[in-house]
This record gives C-alpha cells, structure tokens and sequence, in this order.
C-alpha cells in the first residue's frame, strides 16, 4: 500500500503504477480544484439523445464542499457520494455542462451487462467513422466524460445485478484508461456497493463525498441564487437574510445545525422563500417576524414535508414500470401511492425499532400488488430505505428524530409505536426541544391533547434565555365570540414572558372534552386552574413527579406516580388547592423538600388529610371569609381573590380591554376573599361596566402595579403594590 498527499492527487492529471492508495483526509476541497484534470475535455456529436444527453443550460449551483475519502488507482470511475438532498444530481449537471460532458440519469431506463455500449452506439453513431470506437478511446485519454448519474434510484428498478454488470460492462470497455472518464453520483450506501463491486473486478475509483455547507454558506446560498434569479439585493437586505437564517438555527439548537441548514434542498426552500417575498415587497424583515410564536413549525414542517415529497417522487420510475400491471381504480391508486408519507415513516419506525428489518407486509396497503412486483418493491426497499433522507450510517439524524416523536405521538398510522418507549427515536431524545415544539404544533394545527402537555412546556421552555422567565398557565380562556356558550369548557395552555408579562407569547388549546383528564409529570413555574381531573404521573424522560414553584387549582387530583415530590427554595412557592376529591396509588411516595414555602388547601374530610398526612404541617385556606390577621396571610389571599377574578377575563389579541359577562363574574366570585376584592377592583374601575359585561382596564392594570404573570403565580413581592391600595381601600369600606 502507498500513500501520497492530497495536493499531489488533486492536481496531478497522470496516473502512477500504484496498485492501491487510501487517503486520509479531513480537509474539504472545491469542485474546481478535484476536477481540474477535466478543463479541456470536449463534446462529441451526438446523434441521439434518448439517455446520453448533453447540458445545455447551466442549472443554479453552489459550489458544495468535497471530501476525498480513497483512491483505487488504475481505472476509469470517479465516485461522488451522499446522503440524500445533499445536492447529487444538481452537481452531475453542473459537472456535465461546465466541463462539457456527457449527462446520463441511470434511473431513467433500466441498466445491464450491454446497456453502455448500446447506449454508445446510439448517441455518437457506428458508421464509416466509427464514432464509436473514437469515443471510447476519447474517454481512456481523458478527451470526453460521462457523469452517470442516480444510481441509489436505477436500483430500484435495474437491481444491484443489473447496476454490477453495468459497471463490469464500462470497466472492461475502458479498463487500459490512463485517466478517469466515468463519474457515478449515489447515496452513501450504494456508494458502498459500487466500491466494491469496482474491488471486485479489479477497477480503479476515486470516492469523494459532499460534505453538508456549514452553516455560515447559507446566507451565502441564497444570495447567489437570487443573483441566479436576477434579483439584486441591498446591503440591508443582506442583513435581513442574515438574520433569517441565524433565527432558522438557534430555533434548532444544538440539534447539528449544518445537517439541516446545510440540505442543498432546504437551502432553496428558504431561497425560493426569499425570492417569493422580494417578487412581493421588500420587506425581507417578514421573514422573520412571521415565525414568531408558532408559525415558525410550519417552516421547519413544510421543509420537511418537501424532503419527504422528493422521497416519494424518487420511485416514479418504478411507479411507472409496474403501473402497467394494475386496471382496477384500487390498485392504481395503491401504485402511485406507494411510498407516501405515512409509508415512509411506518417503515422508518419500523426499520429503527426493529433492528433494521425491511419487509412489504409492514405496510398493508402493498399486500394489493401482484406477487412479482412485491419483489421488486421489496428489493427497492431493502436498497432504498437504508438511504432515507432522515437516516445518517442507520440512524435517524437528530433533527427528524423530533419530527418524528411528534408524528408519532399525534399520526394514526404510527399508533404502534405511541408506547415504544426504549425505541430509538425516544430513547435518543433526552427532552423534547423547539424542533419538536414547531412540528407538533405544525401536526396537531395548534392544539395539544391533554397527556402531550409535558412535551410541549419542556419543548417551549428549551428556548428560554437568560434573564428570561416563562411561566405556563393552564385552564379556561374566554372565545373570541363573547356570545360563545360553550367558552367556558375551553381549555389552553397559554406561555406568557416575563419580557411580556400582560401578552401570552403562545397559546395552544387544549384538545379535551369534560370528562377526560390532563396528565402532567413536571410542574415548573406552572399554574394549573380548571373544574376537572388533573393526574400526576411519571412519564417517558423521568421516574418521578416534580412540583416545583407551581400552583395547582382543579376538582380532582390523582397521584398515580411512583413518587411525587415538592420542591421550594428560596422565594419559590408551591400551592395545591383541591375542591372535591384526591386519591393516591399505592406505593406512592410524597416528599417535600426546600423551604416551608408550601399551602395545601383541600376539603376538610378526615380521610383526605390522612390520605396526603405528608403535607399535614402546610394545610392552608386561601379563600376565607375573615380576613386573616397575619399580613403575609392577608397578602396571599388577597393575591389568590386577585388571581381568581382577573383569571376569568380573556386576554384579548388585540390590545383592547377584555371583557366577562357579569353574571358569570358575579356568580364565580361572590363569596370570601374575591367578593372583596372584586369590589375594591370596581371602586377603583380596574373592573368596569360595559352594558352586559364587566371590562379589565389593562390601563389602571399598569398603574397598580398588576400584570398576568405575577397575578398567575401569586407572585405576592410583585403585587405589593396593588395590595397596599387594597388595604387602603379595605380600612376605609368594611372595617
């Protein structure tokens, strides 16, 4: 075995009497620079174009970075691997028209022992000039290419023998080549199986791989294909571009930036999104602004959904082979729907889940091909699937193991999965992030069902910056209709900043009916407020129940975890308010630690304090009749009568003060501490009268001091304000 550099590879034209050298290498190369020995090749004439076809026009191209991973000298082939949408077939044409090659799309027609040759003879001709003969020597000197390109999709209907003999036929025909003349473009692992089928035969070949763009090309990118387009942008519009893209990245985090943004493909869906809103207006700071919040999910799912489409679009050819097969409106439909989005993810779960097992039965809809085209859709499966655009050497890339924990906690056709808990797209994931965040929202069109919600508040806080506090309310939220009579069964989980404390900087209805509970296993700087079942269990990313600066209002509450436990430190409060009933499996564990900074206020039966005997030391009662003559006490109910009047008004999207009906206000808060403090918020016209509703003046809200957040977190320090005007209030009307 021998060794040279890379720079002596790179450059030099002529071939040594090496019999073998691998390179290794982590340096990235430029087109250009590998294919230098290629400047003066030339065009043959060409007397068919049926599958030998020139490039007459030069497509968009970004330069990709190349990776040189070995060299088997003495042949005629150089090989150029990826994943899939990395960017294949775009590089094969811009190879075949700069360079003035040969183009020829190998999944077009199916391949074998004699197909080069005939397909030879056909485009150059075999008359008195033997033209086919001239070619072939033009190809061993270096005078002409063919880029060959798609192999990864002729397998799927050429087979590997066929692709193997097709590569046995063109490595005998040229094997006294003294330069490389043949480029073949595959996914990574058929890149594999040409190899070795060239080690087999004795061939030469030169593996190079495109290596994803890193993540500061993206801006770049598209700044090309604009120019492609024959846009010009501004400087400002740069910056603009800039920013768009670093918002795409820190939306995925750490989750390998450059192998999402780094997709040729998805690059040019945020270009094709640029040029839409340039072709529009030019205000390319939309770009950003419209994925505030959730919107961003639709980006990040409909590229997605696009790799996904490219997926199925790939096996149109052999769509189109056996199609012919098939008269019945069913099984046409069967046929073209073959490797369709559900497919492709059942498979997926299955391939991942089930130690890389491939088999057609996995997806019932393929029971309804013919017998002869199963083995031919199962050998494209067993070639394909492997080389999925989400799978990375057998694993599905961190960014799709997101998507598809969503897909597979909401999708129908991935339900056997749901409870899958050591399967490797869950097992690999250690909390959800805004990726999964963006596409369940994207999925469920911005609804969460009630046993999701841990995912989503994890998911959302993942974003959190410093000096940034979330707080996470659940509960009842006024319709946008007033006149709405069912509003009140309504249930969201609403996120609210405290950079924006009075405006919720999301909201997601809740999909659930009365008589369903909502399960929770993490309670972090949550408020849960609503007349129904709340249970607490563990869940898939922990063993244990945490409770933590959080307060829980509902009818019922169920402690199904193994264990459950309390956390306050330093100002933090936790405060569990029940008003029916609590029950609590056996086996469960209670434990409080931190500060004292816990109140627990349940019905007065004997056998519910006994049952939660743990938190005897921290029995409370937040809504008293008499007003407690502890003034930390008076603070806290005083907070809680607060929170329960203000918490029955809508926030209202667009600014204006919110409004309640009466009766409904009147009815909720008639007794104890909010009756008072409804009054006090009337004589000062904080609550108003508008006809037939009472309006929150978000005005008087500021001046006193109140705002949602402090208000849905009885942060009583942050209230201070509006209770010593309440006190105030209070010695000059009831006392």
């Amino acid at each position: 075995m021998y060794y040279i550099t890379i720079l002596e590879f790179a450059f030099e034209t002529q071939f040594v009497d090496y019999a073998e050298v691998c390179l290794m290498d982590t340096q990235e190369y430029s087109v250009s620079t590998v294919l230098s020995s290629f400047s003066h090749c030339e065009l043959p004439n060409l007397t068919d174009y049926s599958v030998l076809n020139k490039v007459d026009s030069e497509e968009f191209f970004f330069d990709p970075p190349l990776k040189l991973h070995e060299h088997l000298q003495g042949g005629p082939f150089i090989l150029i691997s990826s994943p899939g949408a990395v960017g294949k077939t775009t590089l094969a044409k811009h190879i075949a028209y700069k360079y003035h090659g040969l183009y020829w799309n190998t999944a077009a027609k199916r391949v074998s022992g004699t197909a080069f040759a005939g397909e030879v003879a056909h485009a150059v001709g075999i008359g008195k000039g033997q033209q086919q003969d001239l070619f072939y020597e033009n190809l061993k000197s270096g005078k002409s290419f063919v880029v060959l390109d798609a192999f990864d999709e002729a397998a799927l209907i050429s087979q590997h023998e066929g692709i193997e003999s097709f590569l046995e036929e063109i490595g005998s025909i040229l094997r006294d080549s003294s330069s490389p003349s043949i480029i073949l473009t595959a996914r990574t692992e058929m890149a594999e199986f040409l190899l070795k089928t060239c080690q087999k035969y004795g061939f030469g070949i030169t593996h190079y791989s495109i290596e994803y763009f890193h993540e500061a090309s993206a801006s770049e990118f598209i700044y090309q294909y604009l120019s492609y387009q024959k846009l010009n942008i501004t400087a400002a519009q740069k910056t603009e571009i800039q920013k768009y893209i670093d918002h795409i990245a820190s939306i995925i985090g750490n989750n390998q930036p450059r192998t999402f943004i780094g997709y040729a493909q998805v690059l040019r869906i945020l270009a094709r999104q640029v040029e839409d809103v340039l072709h529009s207006s030019d205000d390319l700071n939309s770009l950003r602004l419209s994925m505030k919040a959730n919107s961003s999910s639709h980006l990040i799912y409909s590229i997605i959904q696009e790799l996904l489409l490219r997926e199925q679009k790939k096996l149109d050819y052999l769509k189109d082979l056996i199609l012919p097969h098939y008269k019945d409106p069913e099984s046409i439909q069967v046929v073209k729907n073959l490797y369709s989005k559900d497919e492709q993810l059942l498979r997926l779960m299955s391939f991942i889940t089930f130690n890389g097992a491939i088999s057609v039965s996995d997806y019932d809809a393929c029971s309804k091909l013919l017998q002869e085209d199963q083995k031919l859709y199962q050998e494209a499966l067993n070639s394909w699937l492997p080389q999925h655009v989400f799978l990375q050497e057998r694993t599905v890339m961190p960014i799709f193991k997101e998507y598809l924990l969503a897909e597979t906690l909401l999708n129908p056709s991935l339900e056997i999965f749901s409870d899958v808990n050591d399967s490797s797209i869950r097992s690999q994931i250690k909390l959800p992030s805004r990726v999964f965040l963006d596409c369940y929202l994207a999925i469920s069109k911005n609804t969460v069902q009630g046993d999701h919600i841990f995912y989503i508040d994890v998911a959302y806080l993942s974003q959190t910056t410093v000096n940034q506090k979330t707080l996470c309310d659940i509960g009842p939220l006024e319709s946008d209709d007033i006149d709405d009579a069912d509003a009140d069964s309504n249930l969201y989980l609403t996120f609210t900043d405290s950079l924006t404390p009075n405006k919720p900087a999301l909201q997601v209805r809740i999909c659930q009916d009365s008589n369903k509970p909502i399960y929770l296993n993490r309670l972090e700087n949550m408020s849960v407020n609503f007349d129904g079942r709340l249970i607490l269990k563990c869940g898939l990313f922990s063993d244990h129940v945490s409770i933590r600066n959080s307060t829980i209002e509902c009818d019922t509450l169920e402690l199904a975890g193994s264990e459950i436990v309390c956390e306050t430190y330093n100002a933090e409060e936790n405060r569990i308010i029940i008003h029916s009933n609590v029950t609590r499996a056996p086996g469960c564990k209670i434990i409080v630690r931190g500060t004292k900074n816990v109140k627990i206020d349940i019905p007065p039966q004997k056998e519910l304090k006994q049952l939660l005997y743990e938190f005897s030391a921290y029995w409370y009662s937040f809504d008293s009749i008499s007003v407690s003559t502890s003034e930390h006490d008076a603070i806290e109910q005083f907070v809680y009568g607060l929170k329960k009047v203000l918490e029955q008004f809508k926030v209202d999207k667009y600014g204006d003060d919110p409004a309640k009906f009466k009766d409904k206000i009147d009815a909720r808060c008639h007794t104890g501490v909010k009756s008072r403090v409804l009054n006090f918020l009337k004589d000062r016209n904080i609550v108003y009268e508008d006809d037939y509703v009472y309006k929150c003046s978000l005005h008087l809200m500021d001046e006193y001091g109140i705002n949602r957040t402090a208000y849905i977190q009885q942060n009583c320090s942050n209230l201070s304000l509006a209770y010593n005007r309440y006190i105030e209030w209070f010695d000059q009307n009831i006392k």
